[in-house]
């Protein structure tokens, strides 16, 4: 399973990116999925679920 957190841009989401990958985590940036963003430009940052804690 992998967890998308969406962002308003891609400048965010390439923060977010270099944040995580700082501490270790990989991720990727997308697009974010069509019905989830309202219509407007928006990214998403595809995090594998192993890292996040349960």
């Amino acid at each position: 399973m992998q967890i998308v957190i969406i962002f308003k841009s891609v400048t965010y989401a390439q923060r977010a990116e270099r944040i995580l990958a700082k501490k270790g985590v990989t991720s990727n940036i997308i697009k974010a999925p069509f019905g989830k963003n309202s219509g407007s430009c928006a990214y998403g940052v595809k995090i594998n679920d192993k890292y996040i804690a349960a």
